[in-house]
């Protein structure tokens, strides 16, 4: 369920490779999460490649000189390279957090579940057992 959203939210199937990087232009990376905040550039590891979600809106150039020689170089060194930081971008360090099973939560009225409505790239949360 989560592989599968996070790799819509990072447009993975959409990605090219270029320099040992999997670069992924993503609409997403122009909706503000929570009404507020924007990534326009997303960098992150996931299943050994080192993913670079962009917004359509960066320059290939722009781009490519944030993935020069990126691939193996340790997340610290990436955020302090000279072509992140000339960027002219905000730098954040975050933690994405999950577990690796599908949670299953139980309360006094029966099972609860948590459905992924891709349509609507969101999760209900349904009682089961009434």
């Amino acid at each position: 369920m989560f592989v599968d959203y996070y790799s819509k939210y990072l447009s993975i199937d959409a990605g090219i490779s270029f320099n040992n990087c999997l670069i992924c232009k993503s609409p997403n990376r122009d909706i503000p999460l929570n009404q507020r905040f924007s990534y326009k550039i997303i960098i992150t590891e996931y299943y050994g490649w080192r993913v670079v979600s962009v917004s359509p809106s960066i320059a290939d150039d722009t781009i490519s000189n944030i993935c020069t020689n990126m691939k193996d170089r340790d997340f610290n060194e990436v955020l302090q390279s000279m072509q992140l930081l000339n960027s002219g971008y905000r730098i954040s360090k975050m933690y994405r957090m999950t577990r690796n099973s599908d949670i299953i939560l139980e309360n006094k009225r029966g099972k609860l579940e948590a459905e992924y409505l891709s349509d609507y790239s969101k999760y209900v949360i349904s009682v089961s057992g009434l």
